[in-house]
């Protein structure tokens, strides 16, 4: 054990000193970002020659997702203009690059200076930009092309201009404006621009100093605990420059580089742009937007150098939480976590993402690291710190906020109320401002509007425990809109439909925390990290080396730690269990995927990192520690047939009274023999919820396929329709060849409605051979509903 130094608290002068030159810093860049003029290019959508929507000021001219996030329509094809004027520089012109996408039109004083069609990923070209007067009128029109990874349209566009050392920067937003300001303008938006720069970098210098403050009183006590802080952070730092940089060869303009995280680079820019705030009245957790407005104001929008922040981040957390285990349990411990923490390939994936994956696994390490010096060594100071991790860490995933009372606890039973109360207040100064934010906007939650939503995501009667947007999602949403319910009273009633699956259901998501793989819809480890970097592949054993691997050390570790062996129980191991139950159940009341989860990361790896501690220091017998590796292999294999036999398939014994029967068709093989078809006044535009009941009548095809398909009365094509594997559709998927004769089965089929659909429409289910079955009709459709879109302007 490292013996404890000298520490400062927080009633020294030099620490209230830096706290209130970071309040000040924060109030400061706040205030510039809602007080600046409004200024930048105006940026327009167009459709067919009219305006979707328009933002008034944009202010750097560089986009790489810009239909997403924006506007409640949909387009599926918008072109995008960006108009204004360009202030002069110092001399009468200047060279610009302009790095570009798809088709794109550039001209300056209505002189052209690009036009470029169907151009890839990545296309630069070098232009001379002259000036007549003190500024010229710039005009872009971009048509956008289809990115690689979603299925919406993608703009991609750039101007950077030479600067005095040959290099490139993208043009200051201090040059750009919708039109030709008066002085008066011009002066202030240059002086709140200068504001927040000077107030983020002060905050870094802030930051810095105590870093620096901290190390220098560190290295007088514990050097050794130091050079290992210094050496798992150039191995983390390393690790993550080297997996980052094999994405750029892959993707060099980095356009599909933030994936998922794209969305929050745009909310970022969008917010800053005096456009539709992602801040005020947040859907998604603000945390990541803050971050990204606070490091695009500081450095610009450039993808590449966000990416390098969050590369830094990632590394400094993981280093800051090693010197906490060291200095907590000694240089071995600190060593293991470490080890795990530089080199566990997923965790270094995410870290150089732009993902809020990436904040929230370093806001997670950096909490766990406060917590640690607390118990090593408490001060006010390091309460109040651990408060204010943890709120960063809510404002990135507000399941964070499960282990408040978890560590509030802790603290009062160490007898130390008036930490806990600063823990408390540390983490309400960060989280209040936000609910504030809400509460003036006409959403009203906490930190974060998309909890309903999400609820009903993962507690579906068709949900899989992952994130998927199933048939029964699409009915429960649709129906609580339609008869003005909350989604938290319709995934009460999808709970209250089938409550054993819910409970089975639950149990499956508590398993996915410890044993699903790194797949995952919006950010996919497989095909963006281990395809795109050989040296992923090569710390991961092509992927070998996962959550599994982890997820055994961790129990193993947890068992030992608690064992009452050579040496009590670990309080430090019961607190990091207790934690990391309450943050999997947290999570697991939702749904479960690799993004979601990351944030336990930290946790296992302590927990890992304590059980080989004791393990490798002779604290634990041998018998003690073949129980411990006997019951973490134990629980591994639980979680496997968890996740293998639950939630089971619902097979009814008869159909249910609400069901419309169909006689059923003579001879083996599937038998269909009813429907539900929901609501009952269909739509125009929206979609029917076809429940079909299907029974086993002998043995059947594997490979049986439906398709269900809403006709025209008189009309032998289909206005659309949906086709799927019987069995698959509500999970888990079982083949007909696995249901027992007799056995009644449901699944529900979510078919869209034409805006142009007739008044009045047939349903019709094909199986099989290529029968087909009229499900009742006519049925009346009523009219579209209006668009519930909107302009901005």
């Amino acid at each position: 054990m490292v013996p404890p130094g000298p520490v400062q608290g927080a009633s020294s002068p030099s620490f209230r000193v830096r706290v209130t030159l970071a309040l000040l810093s924060l109030a400061a860049f706040i205030l510039s970002v809602v007080l600046a003029p409004e200024h930048g290019l105006i940026r327009d959508s167009l459709q067919n020659g009219q305006s979707t929507y328009r933002l008034p000021a944009w202010k750097w001219p560089y986009m790489d997702g810009a239909g997403v996030g924006y506007t409640d329509l949909s387009p599926e094809r918008t072109d995008l203009v960006l108009e204004g004027v360009v202030r002069r520089p110092s001399a009468d012109s200047e060279t610009w690059r302009i790095l570009y996408r798809g088709d794109v039109e550039v001209s300056l004083d209505e002189q052209e200076l690009l036009v470029a069609e169907g151009a890839a990923p990545g296309s630069t070209v070098q232009v001379r930009a002259t000036w007549s007067g003190e500024f010229a009128r710039l005009r872009v029109v971009m048509h956008p092309t289809r990115n690689e990874l979603m299925s919406e349209p993608r703009h991609g566009f750039a101007i950077q201009s030479e600067n005095a050392f040959g290099g490139w920067t993208l043009l200051g937003e201090d040059r750009l404006f919708a039109d030709v300001p008066t002085p008066g303008v011009a002066s202030t938006v240059a002086r709140w621009t200068f504001v927040r720069t000077l107030s983020l970098w002060l905050l870094l210098g802030v930051a810095l100093y105590s870093l620096v403050t901290t190390f220098r009183s560190a290295w007088r006590t514990t050097p050794s605990a130091v050079k290992l802080a210094v050496a798992v952070f150039t191995a983390a730092f390393l690790t993550r420059a080297i997996v980052l940089t094999d994405r750029f060869a892959v993707d060099p303009r980095l356009w599909t580089l933030s994936s998922n995280g794209d969305n929050y680079v745009l909310f970022a820019r969008a917010t800053l742009s005096g456009g539709p705030s992602a801040v005020h009245g947040a859907y998604y957790g603000p945390g990541n937007v803050w971050w990204l407005m606070a490091v695009t104001s500081a450095i610009g929008p450039e993808l590449a150098k966000l990416s390098w922040v969050n590369v830094l981040l990632g590394s400094v957390s993981v280093s800051a939480l090693a010197y906490a285990a060291a200095r907590a349990r000694g240089l071995r411990a600190g060593a293991f976590v470490g080890l795990f923490a530089s080199f566990y390939g997923p965790l270094v994936f995410f870290q150089t993402s732009l993902q809020v994956a990436a904040v929230a696994t370093s806001a997670m390490a950096l909490l766990i690291a406060a917590v640690l010096r607390h118990h090593h060594e408490p001060t006010p100071g390091r309460a109040f710190t651990s408060g204010l991790f943890l709120g960063a860490a809510a404002l990135a995933r507000p399941t964070h906020l499960a282990l408040a009372p978890v560590l509030f606890f802790v603290f009062v039973l160490g007898r130390r109320w008036r930490d806990a109360a600063l823990l408390t207040v540390g983490t309400l100064c960060v989280v209040l401002p936000q609910t504030a934010l809400n509460q003036t906007s006409l959403d009203h939650s906490l930190i974060s509007a998309n909890g309903p939503i999400n609820l009903l995501l993962g507690n579906n009667t068709d949900a899989s425990g992952d994130y998927s947007r199933t048939p029964a999602f699409f009915a429960a949403r649709d129906k609580a809109r339609e008869n003005g319910e909350t989604l938290v009273q319709a995934t009460k009633d999808e709970i209250l439909e089938d409550p054993v699956r819910a409970a089975e259901l639950f149990v499956r998501k508590c398993a996915l925390l410890f044993l699903q793989d790194e797949t995952d819809g919006m950010i996919s480890f497989p095909v963006q990290g281990l395809e795109a970097s050989p040296f992923l592949r090569a710390i991961t054993w092509n992927g070998r080396i996962g959550m599994a691997v982890l997820a055994w050390l961790a129990f193993f570790g947890a068992a030992a730690a608690l064992m009452r062996d050579r040496l009590p129980a670990d309080r430090l191991a019961i607190t990091a269990v207790i934690c990391t139950a309450a943050f999997g159940l947290a999570t697991a009341a939702v749904f479960v995927n690799a993004r979601i989860r990351s944030p336990e990361i930290p946790l296992l790896i302590l927990l890992a990192a304590l059980g080989l501690d004791r393990l490798s220091s002779r604290q634990l017998r041998l018998r003690s520690a073949i129980f411990a590796a006997t019951l973490a292999t134990a629980l591994t294999m639980g979680v496997t047939l968890v996740l293998t036999h639950l939630p089971r398939k619902p097979v009814l014994g008869a159909l249910p009274s609400d069901a419309v029967a169909l006689e059923a068709a003579p001879g083996a093989g599937l038998q269909l023999i009813g429907y539900r078809i929901e609501p009952e006044e269909l739509i125009a535009g929206r979609h029917a919820y076809v429940t079909l009941f299907w029974r086993a009548a002998g043995e059947s095809r594997d490979d049986a396929k439906v398709r269900v398909s809403i006709l025209g009365m008189n009309e032998g094509k289909p206005l659309s329709s949906v086709k799927e594997d019987i069995g698959t559709v509500q999970f888990p998927p079982r083949p007909p060849s696995t249901w027992s004769p007799g056995a009644i089965v449901q699944e529900a089929y979510y078919v869209p409605l034409r805006r142009t659909c007739p008044d009045a429409v047939r349903i019709q289910a094909t199986y099989g051979s290529g029968e087909s079955r009229d499900l009742g009709g006519p049925h009346r459709v009523a009219p579209p509903r209006p668009l519930q879109g909107r302009i901005l302007d």
